[in-house]
């Protein structure tokens, strides 16, 4: 988050680190096995409301 690419290999890499966002299924299956993982792997728990204020937050940097 927030490193520009410095070359064509870097874009590519950041592009496909990036493709699961554009899946149909991301909202279904990513978005909210992802937040049950950062919760199962943390000894602090997010709250939902803090989960989706971080996607907002990743989003926000992303389209910047």
């Amino acid at each position: 988050m927030g490193h520009k690419p410095l070359d064509i290999y870097e874009r590519v890499i950041m592009d496909a680190d990036l493709s699961h966002l554009g899946k149909d299924n991301y909202m279904q299956t990513t978005f909210l096995n992802l937040s049950t993982e950062i919760n199962n792997c943390s000894d602090s728990k997010m709250s939902k409301l803090q989960w989706v204020k971080n996607c907002i937050t990743f989003c926000l940097h992303i389209i910047t």
